[in-house]
């Protein structure tokens, strides 16, 4: 399990929802979900993952973070065998 935290925006700027954006191995950013809490817990494949996120108030979406790249999400270990002893 991946979790991904940020500091909350200061009160006064109403923010109502926080936007994630996900880019799965150099790939294009996609929205992974939107947030009222300042942090997101989410499995992902194995690959390489970057995040940025953005706040959201009553005036509109706000600019992104800078990109956060992850350590790559690992492939399923080999073929598992049985020994009966």
């Amino acid at each position: 399990m991946l979790r991904l935290d940020w500091p909350a925006s200061p009160a006064n700027q109403y923010v109502s929802s926080y936007n994630v954006y996900e880019s799965a191995n150099g790939g294009s950013f996609a929205l992974k979900g939107s947030v009222t809490d300042n942090f997101l817990q989410f499995n992902n494949p194995p690959g390489h993952y970057a995040w940025k996120v953005t706040a959201v108030n009553f005036v509109g979406e706000g600019e992104p973070t800078a990109v956060l790249e992850g350590p790559d999400v690992p492939s399923a270990p080999g073929d598992l065998t049985l020994t009966v002893l």
